[in-house]
């Protein structure tokens, strides 16, 4: 999600947050649907959100010790919120609470955890626990009572989110019987975890001499993705095509993808290999990109008739180049 922002599970958490809490950011739709989810969460209803109240919301508030992962300020009180997903609580909540007092004076300060589990214990700065699964019981709730565009793209990625975090707030459980047989075939299971890796770094090399080995020109570019997928990327004028080669465990498998916002289907068909190959037998992906199966090999072909294979449907695009 564009607005994510960062790779790291509780950064992204973070910024989601701040997206859909900040009651003025009018492209999410959900107005204060989710600060009045939160303050009723922590038994705050006597906080009134309505009228001239400004509000907004920071990201990483940098103290002497450490940052607050939110800060909600408004013309009368702030709200700090420690964000915990997968990291255990070890913050110095005590010096975030006196960071607050001194930088926000006059102002009442609502400090909160906010837990993927609940924090045992009396928590120091006079935070105070929350759990994701009651927030999101609350956020349920505001919503069934709102009139939200359902439609909505990010209201989507929202109810997404809101999956996401309901199922990271499940109990994780383990049969005695499950543990039993991990501990008694634990040598066998760590000899297949290192077979595996062996078979993995087998496939990078092989991958990557697959690669070294396609003919390729100027307007051609060639990358490994993820040690098992070889991909080309040609540029044809304003249209890019990609062509990719997957080396799995079920076999090998050649693909054309062609993403339909720098392409239409027109141009598709210019290309020969296309004439030759009916693009409307193509499937779509989870990226929205079309793909056109181009051929499927047993896991032991020769890698010479895959170099092979891969130069013949490049050498059709560059003798179409002057067509497109």
């Amino acid at each position: 999600m564009e607005i994510a922002g960062y790779p790291h599970y509780e950064n992204v958490c973070s910024n989601i947050l701040k997206y859909y809490l900040d009651p003025h950011n009018e492209t999410h739709g959900l107005g204060r649907i989710m600060l009045r989810a939160f303050l009723k969460a922590i038994d705050r209803r006597d906080i009134n959100l309505s009228g001239r109240n400004t509000i907004t919301v920071r990201r990483e508030v940098t103290t002497a010790k450490g940052r607050i992962d939110l800060v909600i300020e408004s013309n009368k009180w702030i709200i700090a919120i420690e964000n915990k997903v997968r990291h255990f609580l070890h913050n110095d909540l005590k010096e975030y609470n006196d960071f607050l007092i001194d930088r926000y004076p006059g102002k009442e300060i609502i400090n909160v955890v906010l837990s993927v589990r609940k924090e045992a214990g009396i928590l120091a700065g006079q935070f105070r626990n929350l759990t994701y699964a009651a927030f999101i019981s609350n956020i349920e709730v505001e919503l069934s009572n709102s009139n939200v565009d359902v439609t909505s793209e990010y209201f989507i990625y929202f109810k997404q989110f809101l999956r996401t975090m309901k199922n990271l707030s499940q109990p994780m459980e383990m049969s005695k019987s499950e543990i039993d047989f991990l501990i008694q075939k634990r040598t066998e299971i760590d000899s297949l975890q290192k077979l595996e890796a062996r078979f993995w770094e087998y496939i990078y090399h092989r991958a990557n001499a697959v690669k070294n080995e396609v003919s390729i020109n100027a307007s051609i570019e060639s990358w490994i993705y993820d040690g098992y997928d070889v991909g080309f990327t040609y540029r044809a004028g304003a249209h890019v095509y990609k062509l990719e080669c997957f080396f799995e465990k079920t076999g090998i498998s050649i693909v054309i993808c062609v993403e339909p916002n720098k392409i239409d289907t027109d141009a598709l068909n210019e290309l020969l290999y296309f004439k030759n190959n009916n693009i409307e037998n193509y499937k779509v992906d989870k990226n929205n990109e079309r793909i056109v199966l181009a051929d499927s090999m047993d896991f032991f072909t020769n890698d010479t008739e895959i170099v092979a294979k891969l130069n013949d449907i490049l050498a059709q695009y560059k003798a179409s180049e002057s067509e497109v």
